[in-house]
């Protein structure tokens, strides 16, 4: 139906918004040897921003249809170091949906903060 491939767009646009951030955040700490953080809210995805210190690198416009949980059940941060590696106790995964259309991904963060999007459940 018309809802349903509305709402899986909607939450491939998320996912890849997500993916892409955690690249983009990864590729920045290594650059500037610094910790690049950002945080997705637990809830409705209303966007983010990337961050390092006080330095806004880049803003994240949110998805106030799609749905946003993770593995830590409270906002999911990512922050990664000068060697591009994830800092402990960041999620590992995070599902995007929208309920109303039954459409749902998983982005699947790896330690080394790679991420991979899929339908299924994490392992």
């Amino acid at each position: 139906s018309m809802r349903q491939m509305v709402a899986t767009q909607r939450v491939r646009s998320a996912s890849s918004a997500l993916t892409e951030s955690l690249w983009m955040a990864r590729s920045e700490a290594l650059k500037r040897n610094a910790t690049v953080s950002f945080a997705v809210p637990n809830g409705t995805l209303t966007g983010w921003n990337i961050v390092q210190g006080a330095t806004t690198l880049h803003t994240q416009d949110g998805y106030p249809t799609v749905a946003a949980s993770n593995s830590t059940g409270n906002n999911a941060t990512f922050s990664f170091n000068a060697y591009g590696r994830l800092a402990a106790g960041a999620p590992t995964w995070v599902k995007l949906e929208v309920t109303s259309g039954g459409a749902y991904r998983y982005v699947c963060i790896s330690s080394t903060g790679r991420a991979v999007v899929q339908e299924e459940a994490c392992s």
